[in-house]
């Protein structure tokens, strides 16, 4: 009989995705007030703070974290209203949801450093709970719908329909465009994933909606994929990016109509979080691991000057040394390959070290009464984890200064002629 699972072994792989779960939620949660701040709804927002926090829900139900799964479900029921009411929100909603994940994080952070994990603050919880009697209806009832037969049209949710309709609204397009995959496409590599991300570097995906035809030979399984999305891209373009002819990208461009707003949301009650399709795979890697890796290799690089210098013994001596020198030069190279590629595998993106900074700014501007806005503009640029994590803290220090003596308070910026939100690059 085989031994039962020991939830314990899962630890580190949950705290490397609970990590990234929560970074992505205090994204969303900024992007989420600062469109509350603007006046308008955030369908998108709503949606991909829930999927992040119901993953984490469901990791920590795995490892047995039942406080953050009952902080996480409290969220989770406010954020399925706030999806029927098409991604409105308020500014108190925001900052309870902000606490919530900070005591989530606080958890995370307990467990990992394997100390006791608190039960979540009945006051936390009560605010919580309290939202889901305070959700949003929308500013104002909508006079226009989307040009898809009804039948499309009941496939989006409320907050999808929002999206697109605000993209319109925006001055953007909003069009379907069909892929259809096929045996040939499928023996080339073209797949609905490599269409997306084609689509993706030239458009705002808002879903993707399979159904089915009828089989062929080319398509034995009868299935299509709808793509739903927002661009600037004229048809040409978007017909390329899913190997489409130009006359099957179709327009949504809105039409008056009156009509009732449906409470329908397209967020799950408790079944497994819905996991977005990726171009890209990865595998968590301790850095000690890859330290580690780099002293073996340095290892080799010794025992490779050894063996040349052995190599070159030999030949004073006469021998004939011409294929061991050729698989010398063979060897040199590998290995200053592997040393580029565990040196790649080090790296990390300054726009994942820089995604904490907006989360810092907000607090210690309230913290100072200041209304300050952050623009990162961290591009592609990479470097080691180890200079992130000891550059991290002087970046911080750098923050905390520009806020205090940097950006003065609104008053003085009004006097000086100055808006009153002051801006951090």
């Amino acid at each position: 009989m085989s031994d039962p699972l020991d939830p314990r072994e899962f630890i580190g792989g949950y705290l490397a995705e609970a990590d990234e779960y929560l970074a992505a939620a205090n994204t969303r949660l900024l992007e989420l007030e600062r469109s509350v701040q603007s006046g308008q709804s955030n369908a998108r927002a709503v949606r991909e703070l829930f999927r992040a926090l119901h993953t984490i829900k469901g990791l920590s139900a795995m490892v047995g974290v039942d406080p953050i799964v009952d902080i996480a479900h409290e969220m989770e029921a406010y954020l399925r209203g706030a999806d029927k009411a098409g991604g409105f929100s308020t500014s108190a909603a925001v900052e309870v949801l902000l606490q919530g994940v900070k005591a989530i994080e606080a958890r995370v952070r307990a467990l990992a450093n394997q100390q006791p994990i608190p039960r979540p603050e009945l006051a936390l919880l009560d605010a919580l709970a309290s939202l889901k009697e305070g959700v949003p209806a929308r500013t104002s009832p909508r006079s226009t719908e989307l040009a898809l037969p009804p039948e499309l049209l009941a496939k989006l949710s409320a907050s999808e329909q929002e999206q697109l309709l605000q993209g319109i609204a925006a001055g953007r397009r909003a069009v379907r465009a069909a892929f259809v995959p096929s045996t040939t496409r499928a023996a080339e590599g073209i797949t609905i994933t490599s269409a997306r991300k084609r689509v993706e570097a030239i458009a705002e995906l808002v879903k993707v909606l399979p159904f089915s035809a009828p089989p062929s030979g080319e398509d034995p399984g009868g299935i299509r994929f709808l793509l739903f999305l927002l661009t600037d891209a004229d048809d040409a373009q978007l017909a390329d990016a899913v190997f489409a002819p130009p006359g099957e990208v179709l327009s949504l461009a809105s039409t008056p109509v009156a009509v009732t707003e449906p409470e329908t949301s397209s967020l799950p009650e408790d079944e497994e979080p819905e996991v977005a399709e990726k171009t890209r795979s990865y595998v968590r890697v301790e850095v000690a691991r890859l330290d580690e890796a780099m002293e073996r290799l340095s290892a080799l690089v010794v025992s490779r000057f050894r063996l040349a210098r052995a190599v070159a013994s030999a030949a004073q001596r006469g021998a004939d040394v011409r294929e061991v020198t050729t698989i010398l030069g063979d060897v040199a190279r590998d290995l200053r390959d592997l040393r580029g590629a565990i040196m790649r595998a080090r790296m990390v993106s300054m726009a994942e070290v820089l995604e904490r900074i907006p989360l810092l700014v907000r607090s210690l501007a309230r913290s100072v009464g200041k209304t300050v806005r952050v623009e990162l503009r961290a591009g592609r640029a990479e470097l080691d984890k180890a200079v992130a994590d000891r550059i991290f803290p002087a970046l911080v220090h750098l923050v905390r200064n520009a806020v205090d003596h940097a950006i003065e308070a609104p008053a003085q910026r009004r006097a000086l002629g100055k808006p009153e939100e002051g801006t951090l690059i």
